[in-house]
């Protein structure tokens, strides 16, 4: 990667203006390496690089900060989609759900009237079959006394 990519990346990365300048005294101490003897930029041509690598720099943050915005909107669209959906959801398991209460319900009380039913079945034929049974002992009885 070439020393201006380099030194563009490190500029976009860096936020604080201090490691910026940092960032570009070690980038010129290269060049200085690199070219001994040669005259590198001019101040002013210096302070002007360094102005336009602001600006494109505040470009940058300035589209990102759009970008977040834009994907923060439709996450909160979004989540509110899932939200109503989530909502239509459970009040849809919620009627489902008074259903099945009711229909147990009812099918309880059936089974119980059922039970109350065989009960008294059961109730007569035993009451009627003691009463069969007490009726042959006093027969028997008579028969033997």
């Amino acid at each position: 990667m070439s020393l201006a990519l380099k030194l563009y990346q490190k500029l976009t990365e860096t936020q604080d203006d201090k490691e910026r300048a940092k960032i570009l005294a070690e980038a010129l101490s290269e060049l200085e390496e690199r070219l001994p003897g040669e005259e590198l930029l001019k101040a002013s041509q210096l302070r002007e690089t360094e102005l336009r690598l602001q600006r494109e720099i505040k470009e940058v943050e300035a589209k990102l900060e759009i970008k977040l915005r834009e994907l923060e909107a439709k996450l909160e669209k979004e989540i509110q989609e899932v939200e109503a959906s989530l909502r239509l959801e459970i009040e849809q398991l919620r009627k489902e759900m008074k259903e099945l209460e009711g229909r147990i319900s009812l099918q309880l009380k059936e089974a119980e009237i059922r039970l109350q039913q065989a009960l008294k079945t059961h109730l007569f034929w035993t009451v009627g079959l003691v009463g069969a049974l007490l009726a042959i002992m006093r027969a028997l009885d008579a028969l033997l006394t």
